[in-house]
């Protein structure tokens, strides 16, 4: 966020969000296109991640001066660029995991450099799909949008007055996200994506509160990173179960499957670990009430 000399309004700070996020994003611009380095993809995966969610925790002020049908035609452009981005930056992450499989077990090392070698053939066609989109000018219509004056008042309520209030109310649905999942894996998927949102609103209201949303920073990271491995590996575990059926019917390649099933086991092993490190780390969530008037005491 631009450096202020005063407390920005609610409205200029939310548009100042979208804009660096955006600027984020056509930044990777030239490097997610010539796809020689994930890194480009990652960063703007991330950054794509950060705008849409930013799209959602700051709709009040950000409806307040650019129409509601611009910002779903501009977040509809993201779905798209993110969806694009996921599908390629997911089999990077799989394929340096199965990696990391073949130095722990040497022995394996063949069957899963093979698999390795399919996957990068499978994702290609993905890859073809993401350049296609950045060169089709998704990327400039994104920053095209996020360069444009709308009107962002410099009057109306502050951003450091309402931004406890959003604060609480993502910590509120974290909350109840991760009681309500009770174990099942679509829900506990839905309570890490809450605590990425409780995470990301945190993070653009810090230049308000400083060091006292560090907690909340924190805590939100750890239970989103759990969480996350937990998804992580819930689908590299349906991945590898149907790459197993697969390789099973190919006469040549169906010794590959114990080394198959092997990675499952280890990932199961790995679920566990990130659900004990979740519960343990629930015990440190703040309550939404007792942050909000935290916050508010502050103003």
């Amino acid at each position: 966020m631009s450096a202020r000399s005063a407390p920005p309004t609610a409205a200029a700070w939310a548009w100042d969000i979208v804009t660096e996020q955006a600027g984020r994003i056509a930044a990777e611009e030239q490097g997610a296109l010539i796809g020689s380095d994930p890194k480009y993809v990652h960063r703007m995966r991330v950054a794509s991640r950060r705008l849409r969610s930013a799209l959602r925790l700051l709709r009040e002020p950000l409806v307040s001066f650019i129409d509601e049908s611009l910002l779903a035609g501009f977040d509809a452009d993201l779905r798209a660029l993110a969806s694009s981005l996921g599908d390629v930056r997911d089999q990077d992450v799989a394929q340096a995991d199965l990696a990391m499989d073949a130095v722990h077990r040497p022995g394996d090392r063949p069957a899963i450099e093979r698999l390795i070698v399919d996957w990068s053939l499978a994702v290609a066609p993905a890859r073809g799909r993401l350049r296609d989109l950045i060169g089709g000018g998704l990327v400039e219509r994104i920053a095209t949008f996020a360069s444009g004056a709308y009107g962002a008042t410099d009057t109306g309520p502050s951003a450091a007055r309402i931004a406890p209030r959003l604060i609480g109310r993502s910590l509120r649905k974290a909350r109840r996200s991760y009681l309500d999942a009770e174990g099942d894996p679509i829900g506990l998927h839905g309570a890490r994506v809450a605590f990425k949102r409780l995470r990301y609103i945190a993070e653009f209201a810090t230049p308000f509160f400083g060091d006292r949303l560090l907690a909340v920073r924190e805590i939100a990271t750890a239970m989103q990173d759990a969480l996350g491995s937990h998804h992580d590996d819930e689908i590299a575990i349906a991945t590898l179960v149907h790459e197993i059926q697969r390789l099973a019917e190919i006469p040549d390649r169906a010794a590959e499957c114990g080394a198959l099933a092997r990675a499952i086991g280890a990932r199961r092993l790995r679920q566990q670990t990130s659900l004990e490190s979740a519960r343990s780390l629930w015990t440190r969530v703040p309550r939404a009430g007792t942050l909000r008037r935290q916050l508010e005491g502050t103003n």
